[in-house]
């Protein structure tokens, strides 16, 4: 198997820029289907049952319901509910993106 260091690279990349986009729902969306693909390509190529564990564990963005709450932020009554969703949903994109980087390091330092 190819490691996929330019996309788990570009994960992070991603997870770190999340902040300065203009449409964070967006963005959180593009980032979330992104980490859902390289998960799906994980799985499909390791064998190593802990690997496997460590790569089914980490958790998926749920960015439907991010983006159900951030739809809503002209109600002034749900300001406070959609800055807990987009901080809530910065957090979680921060820990999807650490998790990838110690598989990969995983994965680096097995094909030593």
């Amino acid at each position: 198997m190819k490691i996929p260091k330019r996309q788990i690279e570009e994960l992070t990349r991603m997870s770190s820029e999340l902040e300065r986009q203009p449409q964070l729902d967006v963005a959180l969306e593009n980032f979330g289907r992104y980490a859902e693909d390289l998960k799906a390509y994980l799985l499909k190529h390791i064998t190593d049952p802990g690997l496997r564990l460590q790569i089914i564990s980490i958790p998926e963005l749920d960015f439907e319901r991010v983006r159900t709450t951030l739809g809503s932020y002209f109600i002034k009554a749900l300001s406070k509910r959609r800055a807990r969703a987009e901080k809530d949903a910065l957090e979680m994109a921060r820990e999807i993106a650490s998790q990838f980087n110690h598989v990969l390091l995983e994965l680096l330092m097995r094909a030593e």
